[in-house]
């Protein structure tokens, strides 16, 4: 019995160390900034200047809303489509859309190895 609680506290330890895909970054990301989570957000970016300035106009289009339009954006329920473009060890590229509203909206994500951690190292939207 002791051992079988050894056992699943390990696999437990090691499951939370295991390391996000680029995509299960950016799915966390677009997930963040659909929810306004502009400090989970923050954590997947690498801090340069148009990262930062992004993350501001975010906060400016979300601090513009009244709680009811905010709380409406939050429910209504974005679905992207993620493709992998230009993979190598140390940094990737993966595009997102979402066909949801009347056009498609396509926003690339250069992501970059930090560590043994994938981040986000620029993104734009079309």
């Amino acid at each position: 019995m002791n051992y079988l609680f050894l056992f699943c506290i390990t696999l437990l330890t090691i499951s939370c160390d295991a390391q996000k895909s680029s995509k299960d970054v950016v799915k966390d990301f677009l997930s963040a900034i659909d929810n306004f989570d502009l400090i989970k957000a923050n954590k997947l970016l690498i801090p340069n200047d148009d990262n930062l300035k992004a993350l501001q106009n975010i906060k400016k289009f979300s601090d513009g809303m009244t709680p009811s339009q905010k709380a409406k954006y939050i429910n209504n329920k974005k679905r992207y489509n993620y493709r992998e473009d230009k993979t190598s060890t140390a940094a990737t590229t993966i595009i997102a859309t979402n066909t949801q509203g009347e056009m498609t909206v396509a926003t690339v994500f250069h992501l970059k190895k930090v560590g043994n951690q994938w981040l986000i190292d620029s993104f734009i939207s079309d």
